[in-house]
């Protein structure tokens, strides 16, 4: 739901974001960890249907704002 903080599951190590929530256009990576902690993201808007989330970082990612998947390439969940 928009609003909540969520937590990388680091099934892998980055994830790409996005300008778009069809995936198209790459704007930046975050990194799932930073240093032995998980980072976590506030999800902005999740649209019924869509395999991705809106999203923005938080603490030293706060400028980090884009679509992100919510499962990687084997279906594994991201956050």
């Amino acid at each position: 739901k928009p609003g909540q903080t969520w937590v990388f599951t680091c099934s892998v190590d980055q994830v790409g974001v996005f300008k778009d929530p069809e995936g198209l256009e790459w704007v930046n990576q975050m990194n799932c960890r930073a240093q032995n902690e998980r980072r976590t993201v506030t999800i902005i808007s999740a649209p019924a249907g869509h395999h991705m989330v809106e999203i923005r970082g938080t603490d030293k990612l706060r400028f980090v704002k884009g679509w992100i998947p919510v499962f990687d390439s084997s279906g594994s969940w991201l956050l």
